[in-house]
């Protein structure tokens, strides 16, 4: 589970890496960003909803 935590983080920080050099209007870049954030966070939230949690009890 980690691993592809690991691997959306890795691909969220490329990605706003790209924009940071493509974009130089600091609130376009602020707008692109959080839709990648928004992005990134649904993909992690999808992941995490397709595997079962121990029942620690």
């Amino acid at each position: 589970m980690l691993t592809r935590y690991y691997e959306i983080i890795e691909s969220l920080e490329g990605k706003i890496s790209d924009l940071n050099l493509e974009i130089d209007n600091p609130i376009v870049l602020s707008e692109e960003s959080i839709k990648l954030v928004l992005k990134s966070l649904s993909a992690l939230r999808d992941f995490v909803l397709q595997r079962t949690f121990k029942n620690e009890q």
